[in-house]
Formats: structure tokens, C-alpha cells, sequence
């Protein structure tokens, strides 16, 4: 844990890759190699770990939203739309939301729906207080594609409370789509900016 939790991502696939490859925790391994692999933006690495381990176990939740974070960075949207797919029917759930990682396919798509907008909103009891400021981030991203610019500004508002004196770079990121939809191009170069910078 205390890799990742230090963002060490060129260490962390070493000893990943060893639970990985193991009888007894592949799932964990599958979990940090993901990780580890998705902070050194090796897009065609997570997919082959991902692929390879759903070859051994085809239900593996885990490798399955990993494969489609993979499928997405590289731009194959229909691919990582599978892979969600299988996610929601796969018997054991409990990496990370597959409605949320649905609502990033769409985003990245610009496909978000009225229906996928009320799924983040109300399907978990939506407050930024309790499901964290990625979430509100991801949500007010999702509003703003779907043409709900002032529903956007608000939850923004909420996430930047949870999100506290540092913001993260998902906050800088929707500040900047946020700001273009006011014709306010020179802020949201800058905030865009430090969206990069903040990672």
C-alpha cells in the first residue's frame, strides 16, 4: 500500500508483478500493476497485464475495468464500452464505480446522457461530502457535456469545499471547460495549465 499511497510508480510494478504472477493474490497484484501502470500512462502495458489476466480468470473485476481504462487512453471507446459491460456482470464488484467509469467513457465520447447524468447524481446518494471530490469533479464534468452549464458551476462548488486548499488537477480541468462555455479563453488556457502541472 505504501507505494502507490507515494505515487511510486517505478518501483511499484516490481513487486505487483510478483503478486500478479502468484496463486494466492493475483487480484492484488492486478490492482497495484494497474495502478503503477495507469501513473506511468503505459497504456499498452495496463492493456496486455489486463488481458492477460482475464485470460486465466474472464470475471476478474478488477482486470476488466483496468483493460477498458486502457481500451479508453487509447482511444478505442467501443472496446472499453465492452469491457464496462462485463464489469457491471461480473459476480464480485468493489474497485471502483463502473457507473463512474461509464460516465468517463461517455465524457471522453462526448456521449452523456440525461440517464447516466441522474445515475452519478442519485443512484448512490450523491454528496460530494461522502463519495469525495473526484466524484463531484466527475459528475459536474459529465453535467457540462451534457449541456448543464449551471448545474456544473454548482456541484464544481461543492466538490472545491470537499476538495480543500489544494485542488486537484480534475478541478483545474473542469474550471477550464467550465470557463470556455463563458467565452473566457485566456482563464481557462491558464487553468488548463494547471491542470498539467497539478496532475
Amino acid at each position: 500500500e505504501a507505494f502507490p499511497n507515494a505515487r511510486n510508480w517505478t518501483d511499484l510494478p516490481k513487486y505487483a508483478q510478483a503478486l500478479f504472477t502468484s496463486r494466492s493474490y493475483p487480484e492484488v497484484g492486478m490492482r497495484f500493476l494497474g495502478e503503477a501502470l495507469s501513473g506511468l500512462e503505459d497504456w499498452t502495458a495496463l492493456a496486455k497485464a489486463a488481458e492477460s489476466r482475464l485470460a486465466v480468470s474472464p470475471t476478474d473485476h478488477i482486470a476488466l475495468q483496468f483493460a477498458a481504462i486502457a481500451a479508453m487512453m487509447q482511444g478505442d471507446h467501443e472496446k472499453a464500452e465492452k469491457y464496462i459491460a462485463r464489469s457491471k456482470s461480473a459476480p464480485y464488484r468493489g474497485y471502483m464505480d463502473d457507473d463512474l467509469l461509464a460516465e468517463w467513457a461517455a465524457i471522453l465520447t462526448g456521449k452523456v446522457s440525461d440517464e447516466m447524468v441522474t445515475v452519478l447524481n442519485n443512484g448512490n446518494g450523491f454528496s460530494a461530502f461522502t463519495e469525495g471530490a473526484g466524484y463531484a469533479y466527475t459528475l459536474a464534468l459529465a453535467q457540462l457535456r451534457n449541456g448543464k452549464v449551471e448545474e456544473c458551476r454548482r456541484t464544481l462548488a461543492i466538490a472545491l469545499q470537499s476538495d480543500g486548499t489544494n485542488p486537484s488537477g480534475l478541478a483545474w480541468l473542469v474550471q477550464g471547460e467550465l470557463l470556455k462555455q463563458y467565452s473566457l479563453d485566456s482563464e481557462a488556457a491558464s487553468a488548463f495549465e494547471r491542470a498539467r502541472s497539478t496532475g
